[in-house]
């Protein structure tokens, strides 16, 4: 998988993304709660987004799309140490 490409989403150049979301893609894995679980973890706001898209596009009926879940995602998600920091 190319960085950033996936699902006709946009990040930055390789060489200019976190070192978690670089860990991330060379994982690449296929499972929505991995990918939920690195939108906590990051401080970039592209960077959670593009995790938060990708758990989606994985699975579109995804926590992120349902209206209780979603809400608790992304709850979740500010709640993060990251994103306290953003």
């Amino acid at each position: 998988m190319k960085a950033g490409t996936d699902a006709g989403l946009r990040l930055a150049a390789p060489s200019q993304m976190s070192g978690l979301l670089a860990q991330a893609f060379s994982e690449d894995s296929n499972l929505e709660l991995d990918w939920l679980w690195y939108a906590t973890q990051m401080y970039d706001v592209d960077e959670r987004r593009y995790c938060l898209e990708r758990a989606q596009h994985i699975y579109p009926q995804s926590a992120v799309e349902s209206p209780v879940l979603g809400h608790r995602t992304k709850k979740m998600v500010e709640q993060s140490p990251a994103f306290q920091n953003t």
